[in-house]
């Protein structure tokens, strides 16, 4: 089995709002879907959130299309928040100086 056959994402969209599910290790074995789930969920609506709860790693190819989908949609004025990052994830988050720039919402929210 792959590092990829791991990684699961689910998008779930309502009411001007998607939510995109990680689920593994985001890392460059599974950049290219990451970049396609954002991009494809970041058409169809005004609030992109992205579920990190479940998020077991993550490395610097991961935080790049985060960083990258952060600021396509501020530029489109379109709202981005990264949802419940595990506490690896926000560890790897503070390392990088991007937990206090990215938008993070801990409000502890069932995810399917």
């Amino acid at each position: 089995m792959s590092v990829s056959d791991d990684f699961k994402i689910m998008v779930v969209g309502a009411d001007g709002e998607a939510v995109v599910y990680l689920v593994g290790e985001l890392d460059l074995a599974v950049r290219d879907r990451l970049v396609e789930a954002l991009t494809q969920a970041s058409d169809t609506c005004h609030r992109l959130v992205v579920d990190l709860s479940r998020t077991t790693f993550i490395d610097s190819t991961g935080l790049k299309a985060l960083v990258d989908v952060w600021h396509r949609r501020g530029d489109a004025r379109l709202e981005l928040v990264l949802r419940e990052p595990s506490p690896v994830v926000m560890r790897t988050l503070q390392w990088a100086g991007l937990a206090d720039l990215l938008p993070i919402d801990t409000t502890n929210r069932p995810t399917p």
